[in-house]
Order: C-alpha cells, then sequence, then structure tokens
C-alpha cells in the first residue's frame, strides 16, 4: 500500500502547528470552558485558513457542507493523493473519548491506497481569564495512532480515542494497522452480539 508523504506531512505540521499557536481564538469567556465551544471553533478557524496554508503544498481543497462528512476538509496533495482532515481538540488535565469516524466510512475510504485519512489533534489549557492557550499540535494520518490508544465502539460504530490525554504513535505500515483495524472491528462486533444476545434473554418466549 502507498504510504503518506512524509515530506508533506512535515510541511503541512509544521504551518499549522505554527498558525494555531500564533492565533488568538475568538471564544468568549464564559464559552472557553465548553470543550464543545472551542472544538467548533478551532474547526472554523482551520475551514476558513487551511487553503491558505497549503499553499503549494496542495490544490483543490474543499471544505465539508454536509453534517455527516467523512471529515472537516479536504485537498489533494502535490503527490496527487487525496487527503481528509478531522479537527479534535482536547482541554488538558480533562478526559475525552472523541468519535474520529466511523469504522464503515473508514474501510470504504481506505480500500483506495491514495486515501488518508488525517486527524489534526489541538491540546489547549484555559486561563482563570478564559482565554484559550493552545499546546500541542499534531496533524498525523489515523494509522500512525496506536491501537493501544484507539478503540470501536460496537453500538455507534465509530473509531474513537480511549483517553485524549494519551495519544501516542503506531509505528507500523499502514497494511499492518489496517489489519488491527479489522481485527479490532470484528472483536467489538462480537462482543456487541454477545451482549444483545444476554438482552434476548429478558424477553425470551416460554415454550
Amino acid at each position: 500500500m502507498n504510504e503518506m508523504n512524509k515530506t508533506l506531512l512535515r510541511s503541512l505540521n509544521d504551518k499549522v502547528k505554527s498558525f494555531i499557536k500564533s492565533h488568538r481564538l475568538d471564544v468568549p469567556p464564559n464559552l472557553a470552558v465548553k470543550p464543545r465551544a472551542v472544538g467548533e471553533a478551532y474547526e472554523e478557524l482551520m475551514q476558513d485558513n487551511f487553503e491558505e496554508l497549503l499553499g503549494t503544498d496542495g490544490q483543490k481543497y474543499e471544505k465539508a457542507t454536509r453534517a455527516k462528512a467523512t471529515a472537516d476538509f479536504s485537498f489533494y496533495g502535490n503527490d496527487g493523493k487525496y487527503y481528509a482532515v478531522d479537527v479534535k481538540t482536547h482541554c488538558i488535565g480533562k478526559w475525552g473519548m472523541p468519535n474520529l469516524i466511523s469504522y464503515k466510512k473508514l474501510d470504504k475510504f481506505y480500500r483506495d491506497s491514495n486515501n488518508t485519512f488525517l486527524v489534526l489533534l489541538i491540546d489547549y489549557e484555559v486561563t482563570n481569564e478564559g482565554n484559550v492557550i493552545p499546546n500541542n499540535v499534531k496533524l498525523v494520518p489515523i494509522e500512525w495512532i496506536s491501537w493501544d490508544c484507539l478503540a470501536v465502539q460496537g453500538t455507534l460504530g465509530q473509531i474513537q480515542i480511549k483517553n485524549a490525554e494519551l495519544v501516542y504513535p503506531y509505528g507500523l505500515s499502514r497494511e499492518e494497522w489496517i489489519e488491527n483495524f479489522h481485527i479490532n472491528v470484528r472483536s467489538s462486533i462480537h462482543r456487541k452480539i454477545r451482549l444483545l444476545e444476554k438482552e434476548l434473554e429478558f424477553f425470551e418466549v416460554p415454550a
């Protein structure tokens, strides 16, 4: 399978990180303490500015217009491959288990080795004055995130980050990551089936 162009990723990661760290997020102090409000603000910030940041690293930038889109925005890299980017934020010191993408969507998306699902992870802090201060910023392909940090939610059909405080790299190939992806999805589905079978026991009809 094709691997992501690491030079392209490094360039985009550096530009996005510099932009976010130098940009004051326009969120009222009373909303800064609400993770969802901050998340939506960062999502809008990146949707409005990523095309300019992309520069010669890519083209055909497109902002998501549907609520159930695969990601928040997408583009074609200067390597000719297609990238979908999902923005995820996390307030440092608070536990979070964010959804990334449904396993059905990712499976379909990754059948084309020229497609890559990127996760823009933004860790931030909120000062006593209600200012949002970005800390760690990383733009990574989902297959660079270890399965020790991910979970498959069988009921919702979502791939999730287990704990936003702990996200570290996988270090193996995309093909190996996808193999583990399929193993985890099957395990989650079987676990869901077992739970549903137990539920059915409560409603058995006497013979």
